[in-house]
């Protein structure tokens, strides 16, 4: 989202863009109701962990999620691409295996 390309390639930059920013949006509200939770959970009124605090908590997590989804993802993709190309018959995949 660098925006390094506007004049040359202006639909894409503006759809990674918008794309981005989607992404951010939908991280940031996750996080506000996991730290609103964390905040009842805690005790809400009555002494309960600040919102913003649980949410500079939540932040990390809501990454590490993100990023175990995307290169689950990442894997799945590749095995799909793999197996496509096996069926093409171009097998990946070693014939013989070395045992332990």
């Amino acid at each position: 989202m660098a925006l390094s390309n506007i004049f040359n390639e202006p639909r894409r930059e503006i759809t990674e863009s918008a794309l981005g920013t989607i992404a951010l949006v939908g991280i940031l509200a996750v996080d506000y109701i996991l730290s609103q939770g964390f905040y009842l959970l805690t005790g809400g009124p009555h002494g309960g962990c600040p919102v913003v605090l649980g949410m500079l908590v939540f932040v990390p997590l809501c990454m590490i999620w993100l990023i175990a989804i995307g290169l689950y993802f990442a894997h799945f993709l590749g095995e799909q691409i793999c197996d496509f190309l096996a069926a093409m018959g171009l097998e990946l995949r070693p014939k013989e295996r070395r045992r332990g």
